[in-house]
């Protein structure tokens, strides 16, 4: 069984989908956690890296990269949403024994494999199961680095049509030349078009923006 551990301006590739004069920013992507909270804990998110490479390399040696990437996910989700079991492993008096029951319970009911388990029972030792969200988000940065892919949050006024957001796919993935996967959100302050951020470049086409754009030509 595998074992865990750890070492110590414009853009003339735009997208046609966002209207001419789109503003394309470079770099202004802060890493945030699930919950988007910017991410102050810089110490935690240094140790989550750490635990997120171990499990990465790891899971590459399994040749079960991306299994091990929704594994990680399940796990996160389970204890942002169960108050009662994150509450229980964060008592001073829960007993280590009664603790690794939990996290084998937890890992039982998500049908976890020996890689992913190990990883929270270490942590779960360490108390440090807080980081799982952000381990779980540095997994998977990694898996879509190793497979060619990026993330791309895109953000409309209204919820997209599939047509729509498999066109702004596309049109991104061309811009960046690398294997897009879109995330969608709705954000109705934006009033029209889209906001797409990839990596460290947002694609801003929202009404939005060219109002606020308006405004200042105006007043010049």
């Amino acid at each position: 069984m595998s074992q865990l551990t750890l070492a110590g301006g414009s853009d003339s590739n735009t997208p046609q989908f966002f209207p001419a004069g789109s503003c394309v920013r470079e770099g202004e992507t802060r890493a945030r956690s699930p919950a988007g909270r910017e991410d102050s804990g810089v110490n935690e998110l240094s140790i989550a890296r750490r635990y997120a490479k171990a499990i990465f390399e790891l899971a590459g040696e399994e040749k079960r990269l991306d299994e091990v990437g929704r594994e990680l996910a399940a796990a996160a989700t389970a204890l942002e949403s169960d108050k009662e079991l994150v509450a229980a492993l964060r008592e001073p008096a829960t007993t280590r024994e009664v603790k690794l029951q939990l996290i084998d319970a937890m890992a039982a009911s998500l049908k976890l494999s020996p890689t992913v388990t190990n990883a929270l029972r270490l942590l779960a030792e360490r108390n440090r199961l807080v980081l799982v969200p952000q381990i779980a988000e540095v997994y998977r940065a990694l898996a879509d680095e190793k497979a060619g892919r990026v993330k791309a949050q895109v953000t409309s006024a209204v919820p997209l049509s599939e047509e729509a957001a498999r066109e702004i796919t596309v049109l991104l993935a061309r811009a960046t030349r690398r294997n897009v996967v879109v995330e969608r959100s709705v954000d109705p302050s934006i009033l029209g078009g889209v906001v797409a951020q990839v990596g460290g470049r947002t694609f801003d086409g929202s009404l939005r923006t060219h109002i606020e754009g308006l405004k200042k030509q105006l007043k010049a």
